[in-house]
C-alpha cells in the first residue's frame, strides 16, 4: 500500500483512502479487462440536464444481490447478477479490505471523451462512512478529490490493476470525479464495489425511535376543510311533565279530580300523558 499524500503538509486535508497500484498483475489485469468486456450486459443510461436528458458520458452495469437496488441521479440501478470475472475481483477486494460487499457500479470509459463529473457516494443505503473499494483496468486516468471546504484538490493516475479504497469520512468531506482527457486513447473500466443496505431495512432502521411527526397547522385546517359539517347530535323529545295540578292527590290515586274553571283555564296545556290522570267535573 502507498501513501499518496506523504508530501504534502499537515496543514492541508487529506482523505481517508487507501491505494494499492500494483494490487493485480500486469497479466491478470488485462485478462479481467478482456472478459469484462464480453461478459458484462453494458447500458446507456440517460441523464437530466437543463437541455434535457442526454447519454451518460460512458457506458454502465450494476451487478449484485437481489435485494441490492441502488438510485442515484435519478437512475434507478436493479442489480444483475454476479458474473464469474466479476464475483473473483469481489472475493479478491473483500479479503484486501477486511470487508463486505454486496454489488458494484461498472464503469466502462471508451475514451478520453468519456468521464465522470464532480459527485459524492451519500446515499442513505451507503451509510454514513461507507467503504468503496475501486478497482481499474484497462489505461490510466486521472482521479480527483475536491475537499468540499477547502477546495484543495489532490490529483493522481490511477493505472490498470490498482485498487483505491475510499474509507471513513471522505464520501462526506470530499467529492470526486474521472475528467475527460482526450489525449488518452484506450479503454478503462472501473469498479467501484460496496455495501446497499436493502431499502426495506433502511426504512426499518430509519423508523425505530423516531416520534411520529405532528401535521403542521395549514394541513389540520385542510384536512378539516374536507371533512363533513359537524350535525347536532339529536335527541330524543323528552316525556313532558304534567301541571302540578294534574299530579295525584294521594300516593294511591290514579285520578285527579279538578274543577271545569280550571280545566278551561288550562286546557291550551293539556296533553294525552295528563288527560289519563284526570277527571273534569262541574260543581
Amino acid at each position: 500500500m502507498t501513501d499518496l499524500f506523504a508530501e504534502f503538509t499537515d496543514a492541508l486535508p487529506v482523505p481517508d483512502v487507501d491505494w494499492y497500484p500494483d494490487w493485480l498483475s500486469p497479466e491478470r489485469a488485462a485478462r479481467a479487462l478482456t472478459q469484462l468486456i464480453d461478459e458484462v450486459e453494458w447500458r446507456q443510461d440517460m441523464m437530466g440536464t437543463p437541455a434535457g436528458r442526454v447519454p451518460l458520458p460512458r457506458l454502465t452495469a450494476w451487478q449484485g444481490e437481489p435485494d441490492a437496488v441502488y438510485v442515484y441521479s435519478g437512475i434507478r440501478n436493479v442489480p444483475q447478477a454476479w458474473t464469474p470475472s466479476v464475483a473473483e475481483l469481489k472475493s479478491a477486494a473483500e479479503s484486501t479490505c477486511d470487508a463486505r460487499f454486496n454489488s458494484v457500479l461498472i464503469n466502462r470509459y471508451r475514451s478520453g471523451t468519456d468521464s465522470m463529473g464532480w459527485h459524492a457516494d451519500r446515499e442513505p443505503e451507503l451509510g454514513t462512512q461507507p467503504v468503496i473499494a475501486s478497482v481499474s483496468l484497462g489505461v490510466a486516468r486521472t482521479f480527483d478529490l475536491r475537499h468540499n471546504k477547502t477546495g484543495v484538490v489532490q490529483s493522481f493516475s490511477l493505472k490498470g490493476g490498482s485498487l483505491l479504497v475510499m474509507k471513513g469520512n471522505t464520501q462526506a468531506d470530499w467529492r470526486h470525479r474521472v475528467p475527460k482527457e482526450p489525449r488518452v486513447a484506450g479503454e478503462r473500466i472501473n469498479l467501484t464495489f460496496r455495501w446497499v443496505t436493502p431499502a426495506r431495512a433502511l426504512a426499518d432502521a430509519t423508523c425505530v425511535g423516531r416520534p411520529q411527526r405532528q401535521p403542521s397547522h395549514r394541513t389540520r385546517k385542510r384536512i378539516k376543510k374536507r371533512q363533513p359539517p359537524h350535525r347536532a347530535r339529536q335527541r330524543a323529545p323528552a316525556t313532558p311533565k304534567p301541571h302540578p295540578a294534574f299530579q295525584p292527590t294521594t300516593a294511591t290515586a290514579r285520578y285527579t279530580k279538578i274543577d271545569i274553571a280550571d280545566a278551561n283555564h288550562m286546557i291550551g296545556r293539556l296533553t294525552p300523558y295528563t288527560l289519563r290522570y284526570i277527571t273534569i267535573h262541574a260543581p
